[in-house]
């Protein structure tokens, strides 16, 4: 259904439905990062998108278009910076404070 659940891990509710409002991916979902402090989630979808979700308020903080296709992401330890490759062997990086 093109949206990202988060629950709480001990007592199973369901705490938000990202992408609900329109907000979300148009397409499928390819890949999915926390950063290290659990509090942003990075989403790539086949709509050529990255989000950047507020996991505490289920808001959508930032959103970067015309990328492409991209299966992989990963945080920084610090949780300030997240690298993306895509299958034409890029990468490049960006801020998750800036969200």
């Amino acid at each position: 259904d093109r949206t990202i659940r988060i629950w709480n891990t001990e007592n199973g509710a369901e705490l938000f439905i990202l992408g609900r409002e329109n907000n979300g991916h148009r397409g499928k979902i390819l890949a999915l990062a926390f950063d290290s402090t659990s509090k942003k989630l990075v989403s790539s979808g086949e709509d050529n998108k990255l989000l950047i979700w507020s996991v505490e308020t289920g808001k959508l903080l930032k959103e970067i278009s015309d990328v492409e296709r991209i299966p992989v992401i990963v945080t920084s330890p610090k949780a300030d910076k997240f690298v993306v490759w895509n299958y034409n062997v890029k990468t490049s990086a960006d801020d998750v404070d800036n969200s």
